[in-house]
């Protein structure tokens, strides 16, 4: 396939490949035109070579000699060990004959490639790397069969990585490459991949980073996608500068949003992707397959498009061949209708057809329409016999095929189709009848890099011509600029020239080394002379500019060639060299994990270049480990989930250090597949009390330590067929059972239960409830519970008031209440007897509840309702787009269904992360697809997508120790065995018995969120009828609660005195987690259950607090012995007034009678107060912050001598809290001045008791806010910061804390903590020359701390060649202070620099048009004044100066400058109305595609009142009205463009006037469209936010 054709839109299938290259027998070849009914006379063939076994796909010929000719793989062939063979070929001296070379390649061969540093040629399949040496194949790397190994270049350092996809699978949206390392291994690594909806709405926290271009936001044009694509070519799609990868032939593509992530998505039919109307801007031509639609979609740069449909009817056949037929320098476009793909019926097929569009280039296209006499189908355009004009090559089948040697044998005629520009000669040719098997491609060859074009066909080889195609001309040598901050190497070079080849139609080929003449950091598949290796395009395509990641290159001086390949695959002579001097050592490294990596699990740290001898190599991880490994890679853990910073700091021995940073996502958990058992798990169980769980799954499997699961070999559990089985207690022996509509398996031990059928079929209820604490399971269903008599056949009828729904213990009373259908909450009051709770709703509206759950997602003791609007019903099914979240405090959450999905049923919780909250799955409307909704405790959430789920909600510990859900693994961290509870006490009143303990404690789980399994057992009882209550597994230690066991959700439970018999019992209980880990059981309580009693008193009190006992009629109070510590306040004739004044459990007597009372320690909310508090300042307050604890900040106001309280001023304008932990919260108090009138309250509660205190601290202002004054560069030219403290505070800093912003914008670490006294901190680990970094600090002060400084980030300077002499200057603008202008300073040295220009502070680049020749140093400079009254101050100046990193004109790359922008908005227009939205996203089109400095600086021109902008773009609504908005260039070109943007309709914000206005928040920030910027964000947080709108604490808020 030649060069100029639009390449993937005529590469064929695999299969097809495969079905065109089988062999045949020596084929018969003429010249003569002997088919029937030609009608154009026959021309002699120059040259015929038949016999032959070639290959017609261009990707299986390389010079693999380097003798100037191409060798070839052959194949497949069918053999006996049904595998495919292919062959490696070459020709003889004279091309008379091949010569097969020893060496066969038993596989999918799919093509040649250089993938090291060796700039030697290796070779890949679709599922195997290999090494190529001597002629003999080695295979590295193999991944699964069903895997396609793809190479794009990812990480974008110039050498291929191997995508790992699904070639056939609609759904290919694997994340994964396999990357060499620096040790020459292979490893894989995860990249994130962002659906659309991800990309368009995510947060942009850098500037130029994250959008892209305007083009980013097109929209795919849509229609029926094809098959995915196993071949993607590399291509700038949206004109930022980053490769993208699409495949053509679906239409696939990944686009780069240049840190590290990639969009997945697909264009709606066959693609190509060229720039047809000059604009700079790849526009899409698009092929509707379905619709038999051609048409072109031009891309502009403000992000609009215009579609054009060229044409429709006939089925067009592949390839189209994209060219600059008429050489006018725009791009025409040429389509065949070939009459094979224009079947009519049966044998019958239509004319042949060619369409030529001709571009007017500005996009628009006329169509010539020629008809082509004997139904020829063209497969192939190239430029034969070099006469600068191209030809078609066809062919058609002239007669019967006939079978010999097992295949079929057809008689062709190859055609020929010349073309004069635009014009086609429709009398086409036959160049040569021949025989074959099927032929499907012709492949024009250069095979000798003679120029001469050979026809390659599967049996022969045919040279029409002997005119040869000359090579280009020797390009200029490439433009190249290194940007150090980034790391990153821009290179253009202008286009090539060639005597045959159109402009349009060139290619070409980068070559970069670390010497003249390498190619080993960048290959170019291209002798040293520019002889081609192969035939395809070079490795940039048509593009004229690359964007390359050097910091896995090494130190020292790079070399930069290119050169210009033509449209018959001839190279050009490779440019003159451009060089740059890279003077920091490879710092690249490469992260390699399991998908879905979770907390520790191992992160594999390998360098992406080899090691150097005598550099050192230091790394950090946030809270991570990092330990070296004897293979020269490194392994990384993380304790906690999250975002985490890696980062490899390399220092050469010369000195010279460079940094690199990645950021990796460890999950909480991760969901594998153990297909182990014969269907998934309904129940798990412990059968023999052993303590390893056996599961049922239709019948009983046990694990081994390894987690290998086989059928337990008993009798009767080889012809069971258990579905959906309860797990209760049938004959209440403390053993499980199982229990089916129609069969009992009672546990005998020892792994055998006994099978009793019986013929009444039982209607099951989903899950077994004991709702009236008879120790017995009940089954509910409508408006009825079914009462179980006790021996699990027969169930008594109990009307109830409403639809049973959903079961609860709403209340924790141990009581099972339930919601109903209808949204209603029914407490149970015991004996099956439920009051309707009128304060409770669900915000659902009319709908019933199919879908709901009721769980304690925050483990505070209180259950929170998950709801969507799923439903089923008359054949139909309802999804939902949002799952619900009503928490206990009232508050909402609203969950969107992921892009591409809605939901289904919500399934289940469980803390699948270990994070002490409780998660939820919800099924998706894709079959076996789930998605998890990980919850934290400030209520913010992440979610998960699971793929072939069969999901049941079966919990359980294995025998190897993961977590098992159903036969899946949750992969995640260790859980430890929660305590057990303590303290157990029973009390009877008149209706009740009531069981009561303290709570247990958890690692991982709150106290308030675990949950019990009880047992109750007659005491001294065995065997049969021995337990109440029965745990399910024994009462044995280490034995596991069988899953969805009916579990306690709080520390007691009331047993109406009707459902227990009078008599002794032996009550033990054991707490269970989240994760369904119990731990040992209580110490055992014996208690009595009377059958009368004398009075009634509360089951817990507190130390002092006066109780009332109710006494019973006929007994006397003052025969009531109260026990130990009791103090009797008074008695009256049916009640006593008592508290205790010692804590413990105590028996309260009567006669026989007796009950219990606990006495806990009494509630204590009081705490220290210091003498003076400086507002904005955190205080640190010890207290008890265990129990329920409020905090409020309450105003009085006195009126008529006295004072009253007023309404609670709200939290997020005044105050903030920060629970620490039980012992410890944190108070900030800013926004109004405060004064007496002010009260701090805190009040702790239980149950039992509760207790208040109140304070007015004394609150002084502060003058000035305490932070950074200024950071400048060092003499050892590191940064230095400076700070200085208000004098309030002076007196009071106890010690300095420095803050280094990670990777991740906003995230700081603390990289030092110094004494009070010091006021200077060089950081070490900075290195200005190659890019600033962002500060803070906080003081430490005798109560607390103050919040964090405002950032400072001083500036980065850059430089760069402009036209003549000049020199182009740019820079980040200076963070953290207000900076009027800029100096700009230059000399001969860089300690001779003198002040030659002064710019506004607005600007951030600056042009030296005057620079005298020679060496030229540049910097740039602020100067602002001190603050006023700071002590401590530095004593060198009353004003602060911060001078950039230094730069010399001989590091200077060369400019290609910004010629025009362009903007456009994710909205599609420019104005914002307020009913909608308060913001815009703005996105800068910069051009050309190859401009060195792409970004830009944002302002608003008019009407600031108006809009405001950040440096991202994102424009915020202040008022109605109108306001402008420039995107200036930063290269010193002077460019600009200026957008209009209407607001209306805007309401409803709260303005804050400086950012210092919002001190003492603490809140989530999110962007005006809802996209979370900053979670528990607080005053200093809020300084940090560039001016603009945002939802700050449920508000709309207005940052200036």
């Amino acid at each position: 396939m030649s060069n100029h054709q639009l390449s993937l839109l005529g590469c064929l299938s695999v299969a097809a490949i495969i079905t065109s290259a089988i062999a045949a027998d020596a084929p018969k070849i003429s010249a003569q035109a002997n088919a029937p009914n030609s009608r154009a006379k026959s021309t002699p063939a120059y040259e015929i070579v038949d016999g032959l076994t070639l290959s017609t796909n261009p990707s299986f010929w390389f010079d693999i000699d380097n003798d100037g000719v191409k060798e070839w793989m052959y194949g497949p062939q069918y053999r006996e060990t049904v595998t495919y063979k292919h062959d490696l070929y070459k020709f003889d001296a004279d091309f008379k004959n091949q010569v097969k070379l020893p060496g066969s390649f038993c596989n999918f061969f799919d093509g040649w490639i250089n993938y090291s540093d060796k700039e030697e040629i290796d070779a890949y399949s679709t599922g195997s790397i290999f090494d190529f040496e001597n002629n003999s194949f080695t295979e590295l790397l193999s991944v699964d069969k069903n895997i396609s190994l793809r190479p794009l270049d990812f990480n974008n350092d110039g050498r291929p990585d191997f995508w790992k996809g699904k070639p056939y699978d609609s759904d290919n949206t694997s994340g994964e490459i396999i990357t060499l390392d620096g040790n020459g291994k292979f490893v894989s690594e995860q990249i994130s991949l962002l659906t659309p909806y991800e990309y368009y709405n995510q947060v942009i926290t850098s500037a130029g980073v994250g959008l892209g271009s305007p083009v980013s936001i097109w929209s795919p044009p849509t229609a029926p996608r094809g098959a995915n694509g196993n071949s993607f070519a590399q291509i700038d799609i949206n004109n930022d500068g980053y490769m993208d990868f699409i495949d053509y032939p679906s239409g696939y593509f990944l686009l780069n949003t240049g840190d590290g992530r990639f969009v997945i998505d697909q264009f709606g039919g066959t693609v190509a992707l060229r720039d047809f109307d000059g604009d700079g801007t790849n526009d899409v031509f698009l092929y509707d397959r379905s619709a038999k639609e051609l048409s072109v979609q031009l891309q502009h740069g403000n992000g609009e498009s215009d579609v054009t449909k060229l044409y429709s009817g006939l089925a067009c056949s592949e390839p189209v061949w994209i060219c600059d037929f008429d050489k006018d320098g725009d791009l025409d476009i040429l389509a065949a209708f070939n009459s094979h793909d224009n079947q009519i019926s049966g044998s019958e097929y239509n004319d042949t057809y060619l369409l030529m569009f001709e571009n007017n280039g500005k996009g628009s296209f006329k169509r010539h329409e020629y008809f082509i006499e004997g139904k020829i189908n063209f497969v192939a355009c190239t430029d034969y016999n070099a006469d600068g004009n191209y030809e078609l090559i066809g062919w058609t089948i002239t007669g019967k095929s006939k079978y010999e040697n097992y295949k079929w044998i057809y008689p062709y005629a190859i055609w020929t189709c010349s073309l004069s520009g635009l014009k086609v000669n429709t009398k086409c040719e036959i160049a040569v009848n021949i025989e074959s098997t099927q032929i499907r491609n012709i492949l024009p060859a250069n095979i000798d890099n003679s120029g001469l074009t050979r026809l390659v066909f599967p049996e022969a080889m045919i040279t029409l011509s002997d005119a040869k195609n000359t090579r280009p001309l020797r390009p200029a040598a490439p433009k190249v600029n290194y940007n150090t901050a980034t790391g990153e190497v821009y290179v253009s070079w202008e286009r090539g020239t060639d005597k045959e080849t159109p402009q349009l139609d060139l290619t070409y080929a980068l070559r970069i080394g670390t010497a003249p003449g390498k190619g080993n950091l960048m290959y170019a598949y291209a002798k040293a002379d520019g002889s081609r290796l192969n035939m395809t395009e070079g490795n940039c395509g048509h593009s004229t500019y690359r964007r390359l990641d050097a910091s896995a290159w090494p130190e020292g001086t790079i070399y930069v060639s290119v050169q210009t390949i033509d449209a018959g695959f001839m190279g050009s002579e490779f440019s003159e060299y451009a060089t740059f001097e890279k003077r920091n050592p490879a710092a690249s490294f490469i992260v390699s994990s399991v998908e879905g990596p979770t907390v520790g699990d191992e992160f594999v740290l390998s360098l992406a270049s080899p090691a150097v001898e005598g550099n050192t190599y230091d790394w950090s991880a946030d809270d991570g480990k990092i330990e070296a490994k004897s293979d020269g890679s490194w392994l990384a853990t993380f304790p906690t989930p999250g975002n985490k910073t890696i980062t490899l700091t390399v220092t050469s021995a010369m000195g010279s250090r460079a940094t690199k940073s990645r950021t990796v996502t460890v999950n909480g958990a991760r969901v594998t597949c153990d297909l182990a058992f014969e269907t998934y798990p309904d129940a798990a169980f412990d059968m023999d009390c052993d303590g390893k769980t056996e599961v049922l799954a239709e019948k009983f499997y046990e694990g081994d330590d390894e987690g290998n699961y086989t059928a337990v070999k008993r009798i009767f559990n080889s012809t069971i067929s258990l579905y959906q089985p309860w797990v209760t207690d049938i004959n209440n022996d403390g053993m499980p059972d199982v229990v089916t509509s129609n069969t009992h398996a009672i546990n005998e031990g020892d792994k055998s239960m006994k099978i009793e059928e019986f013929d009444k079929n039982i209607t099951l209820s989903p899950r077994a409830y004991d709702f009236d604490n008879d120790g017995y399971t009940d089954i509910y269903k409508d408006k009825i519970i079914k009462r179980n008599t006790g021996d699990y056949r027969t169930f008594e009828d109990v009307q109830i008031d409403a639809y049973v729904f959903m079961p609860v213990d709403y209340n924790a009373d141990g009581l099972m209440d339930f919601v109903s259908t209808s949204k209603e909450l029914y407490i149970n009051k015991g004996g099956l007897q439920f009051e309707k709770d009128e304060s409770f709703i669900i915000p659902i509206g009319k709908l019933n509840l199919q879908s709901c759950i009721a769980a304690d997602i925050d483990g505070n003791g209180r259950p929170e309702i998950v709801w969507n609007k799923y439903r089923t019903g008359y054949g139909t099914i309802h999804y939902a787009d949002s799952t619900h979240v009503m928490w206990s405090d009232g508050s909402a959450t609203s969950i969107p269904a992921p892009y591409g999905y809605q939901f289904g049923g919500i399934s289940e919780a469980f803390d699948f992360d270990n994070n002490g909250c409780l998660d939820v799955v919800v099924r998706l409307n894709r079959n076996q697809t789930i998605q998890i909704i990980y919850f934290n405790a400030d209520k913010s959430y992440h979610t998960e997508i699971v793929k072939n789920v069969v999901y049941s909600s079966t919990f359980y510990k294995r025998t190897d120790g993961k977590i098992g859900m159903s036969y899946y693994i949750v992969n995640g961290p260790g859980n430890q065995a929660p305590s057990p509870p303590t303290g157990l006490r029973a009390s009877q009143n008149s209706k009740h018995v009531t069981i009561e303990w303290e709570r247990g404690t958890d690692k991982e789980t709150p106290a308030t969120g675990l949950r019990y399994n009880i047992s109750i057992k007659h005491k001294g009882a065995e065997g049969d009828g021995a337990y109440f209550m029965s745990p399910l597994n024994g009462g044995i230690n280490g034995v596991a609660v069988p899953s969805g066991k009916q579990l306690l959700q709080g520390p007691k439970i009331t047993i109406p005195l009707e459902a227990i018999p009078a008599g002794e019992y032996e009550v033990k209980v054991q707490s269970v987690d989240m994760q369904y880990q119990q731990s040992d059981f209580s110490e055992t309580l014996t208690f009595t259950v009377a059958a009368s009693g004398a009075f009634d008193l509360p089951s817990a009190t507190m130390v002092g607090k006066k109780e009332t006992v109710s006494v019973y009629a006929g007994v006397n109070p003052a025969d009531i012995d109260f026990g130990e510590g009791a103090k009797v306040l008074s008695l009256n004739a049916r009640s006593a007034e008592v508290c205790w004044l010692t804590e413990g459990t105590k028996t309260v007597k009567c006669g026989e009678f007796s009950s219990n009372i606990h006495v806990h320690p009494a509630l204590n909310a009081s705490f220290a107060v210091p003498g003076e508090i400086l507002l904005g300042t955190k205080w640190i307050i010890n207290c008890d912050n265990a129990h329920n604890s409020k905090w409020e900040l309450v105003r009085y106001e006195y009126d008529n001598h006295n004072f009253f309280e007023v309404m609670d001023i709200p939290q997020n304008k005044n105050y903030d809290f920060r629970s620490i932990d039980g012992n410890t919260v944190e108070f900030t108090f800013s926004g109004y001045a405060w004064t007496s009138n002010f009260a701090l309250r805190h009040t702790v509660s239980e149950d039992y008791g509760s207790d208040v205190f109140e304070v007015t601290p004394n609150y002084v202002a502060m003058n000035s806010a305490p932070g950074l004054s200024i950071v400048e560069i060092d003499a050892d030219g590191h940064y230095l910061l400076n700070w200085a403290a208000p004098a309030e505070l002076s007196q009071m800093i106890t010690g300095v804390k420095v803050f280094r912003e990670t990777s991740i914008y906003g995230q700081f670490e603390q990289i030092a903590e110094l004494d009070a006294q010091t006021t200077s901190f060089a950081d070490a680990n900075s290195m200005p020359s190659v890019k600033s970094e962002r500060y803070a600090v906080t003081f430490d002060l005798p109560y607390g701390e103050t919040k964090m400084s405002t950032p400072h980030r001083p500036m980065h300077l850059m430089i760069n060649k402009g036209a003549g002499n000049t020199w182009n200057l740019s820079w980040n603008r200076y963070e953290g202070r207000d900076i009027a202008s800029y100096r700009i300073l230059r000399g001969t040295s860089r300690e001779s620099l003198q002040l030659v220009a002064d710019v506004a502070g607005s600007n951030t680049s600056y042009s030296d048009f005057q620079a005298p020749a020679g060496e030229c140093f540049y910097a740039v400079e602020i100067i602002a004044d001190a603050p006023a009254m700071m002590s401590r101050m530095p004593s060198r100046a009353a004003s602060y100066a911060s001078r950039s990193n230094v730069v010399s004109t001989n590091d200077a790359g060369s400019l290609n400058p910004v010629t025009s922008i362009s903007i456009a908005s994710t909205s599609g227009d420019f104005s914002i109305d307020g009913t909608e939205v308060d913001a815009l996203q703005l996105i800068a089109s910069v051009l050309p595609a190859e401009a060195t400095m792409r970004t830009v600086d944002w302002a608003v021109v008019s009407g600031t009142d108006v809009v405001s902008v950040n440096p991202r773009g994102l424009v915020s609504a202040l008022k109605d009205g109108t306001a402008t908005v420039r995107a200036a260039s930063t290269d010193g070109s002077g460019v600009y463009a200026e957008v209009t943007i209407s607001v209306s309709n805007l309401s409803g914000v709260e303005e804050i006037v400086t950012p210092a206005d919002a001190a003492g928040q603490q809140n989530d920030v999110y962007t005006i469209q809802g996209i979370l910027v900053k979670r528990n964000a607080d005053s200093n947080d809020i300084r940090a936010l560039t001016p603009g709108l945002y939802i700050i604490g449920h508000r709309k808020v207005l940052v200036k």
